[in-house]
């Protein structure tokens, strides 16, 4: 629980991490009550929170005053150079779009991060309590009208699906916690921005792709996770930062999706 005794302070697990970026500002995309944008800036983190809600903005000045403020809109594009973060942090912010939207705000926040840098994000589940329950209207796979609002879930399919080029996924386990006057069933995922290299003329993805708990690789010697948070490449390898390409709907057909794969192989 956090100081108030409302919220797991979730990203007390991921100080490794934090601490290993502290060279750039973390960048929080949809800072809505401030809670994070304050547990970061009182341990001395540098924080660009944002936010498309002006209310929720003021908001988070009151709770973070030495947090910077900016409105964005996620669908409009991050307004962030190439490579200025280490960190970047979503907390219950990228539910609210169709597929193509999801992985197209992705690709931004992999833009706007540094070689290994790292997003910390927590994602609707599909078997959060509340929608389990709740009256819905499906507009795609796993995306709803929700109470007159546009919801989506995740499934580990939808991960797999959404961190699949590009990303390697150090963590993505389910968590409990309180939000919004209830219990709230959130994904919790820690990905790493990685390089594409190139060895003997073929370009693969260094690292695996997807691993249930935290890489020890993550962790120093005394498990305090006190070490450099990005494991360095081989010498032998020379990288190409190459940006991946929007992920497949996971709804869509495994022969299909193997179809398209294919024909974008083949593309000039």
């Amino acid at each position: 629980m956090d100081e108030e005794g409302s919220e797991d302070a979730w990203l007390e697990r991921w100080r490794h991490v934090l601490d290993a970026g502290r060279g750039s500002p973390v960048l929080e995309l949809g800072c809505g009550d401030g809670r994070d944008a304050r547990f970061l800036t009182e341990r001395g983190f540098p924080v660009i929170a944002t936010d498309f809600s002006e209310k929720a903005l003021e908001i988070t000045r009151r709770r973070a005053p030495a947090a910077k403020t900016q409105n964005v809109d996620l669908t409009r594009g991050l307004p962030f150079p190439n490579e200025s973060f280490e960190v970047i942090l979503a907390s219950l912010s990228l539910h609210y779009f169709s597929w193509r939207q999801t992985t197209g705000i992705l690709a931004d926040v992999r833009r706007c991060l540094r070689p290994g840098g790292h997003l910390l994000a927590r994602l609707n589940s599909t078997k959060d309590p509340h929608y389990r329950v709740a009256e819905r209207q499906p507009i795609e796979n796993n995306y709803y009208v929700v109470e007159g609002m546009p919801r989506r879930l995740f499934d580990r399919r939808d991960l797999e699906a959404l961190f699949q080029q590009g990303w390697q996924i150090l963590a993505a386990e389910e968590h409990t916690t309180q939000r919004y006057g209830g219990q709230k069933l959130a994904w919790e995922v820690a990905a790493r921005k990685v390089m594409r290299i190139q060895v003997n003329s073929k370009a693969t993805e260094r690292g695996p792709r997807f691993v249930q708990t935290v890489d020890s690789r993550f962790r120093g010697n005394d498990g305090s996770g006190s070490c450099d948070a990005r494991p360095q490449s081989k010498s032998t390898t020379v990288q190409t930062d190459q940006e991946p390409t929007v992920a497949s709907d996971p709804s869509t057909p495994p022969d299909k999706r193997g179809r398209q794969a294919e024909r974008a192989d083949k593309a000039p």
